[in-house]
């Protein structure tokens, strides 16, 4: 990262702080990850690189998840989605919704959350993203589950599973067996 700033290679320096940014949340060293990811909100604003600004709010949105800081969570993904509906880049825009509809069902906004996650789906259908759909489907089952309509989260969980093995997705495939575990 150094060797970048003494070059002036902005576009990969802002790569390689988000990479960074996205490999410190991993570790949960969310100071570490929020100062580089911060320094690449600043690089990308000053070279108008809205791409690059989507991926660390992205980042800095998740760690605003898992730190429980809802509001602000919320505030960076909403951000991130508006750019990436202005970019025209719907794919991009399913993350943002599905991180969106976790942060609404965490605040107990299911109705929110269900709209979210609907909508995410929705564009994954039209890109034919099946992990997305699977994903989508999961994080509804899981709200129907929270208001207890087993027999609608059983379903969604059905369908969800479905596609992960259609894909070949053990990870999903474990996730949604342990969820299904838990009604």
């Amino acid at each position: 990262i150094d060797v970048l700033h003494k070059v002036d290679a902005q576009a990969e320096l802002v790569f390689s702080l988000n990479y960074l940014g996205a490999v410190h949340r991993h570790l949960h060293e969310y100071a570490a990850a929020q100062r580089v990811l911060e320094e690449s909100c600043q690089i990308c604003q000053a070279r108008n690189d809205r791409f690059g600004l989507t991926v660390a709010l992205n980042i800095l949105g998740q760690i605003a998840y898992e730190e429980e800081a809802y509001e602000r969570a919320q505030t960076f993904l909403t951000e991130s989605l508006a750019v990436k509906q202005a970019l025209g880049d719907q794919r991009g825009a399913i993350f943002s919704l599905l991180y969106l509809g976790l942060v609404a069902r965490a605040q107990d906004d299911y109705a929110r959350a269900i709209r979210l996650f609907q909508e995410g789906i929705q564009i994954s259908e039209q890109h034919g993203d099946r992990r997305s759909i699977a994903l989508g489907l999961s994080n509804l089952a899981e709200v129907e589950a929270l208001m207890d309509h087993t027999a609608a989260a059983e379903k969604l969980y059905a369908e969800s599973l479905q596609i992960y093995a259609d894909i070949s997705n053990v990870q999903g495939m474990v996730t949604v067996h342990m969820k299904l575990g838990d009604l």
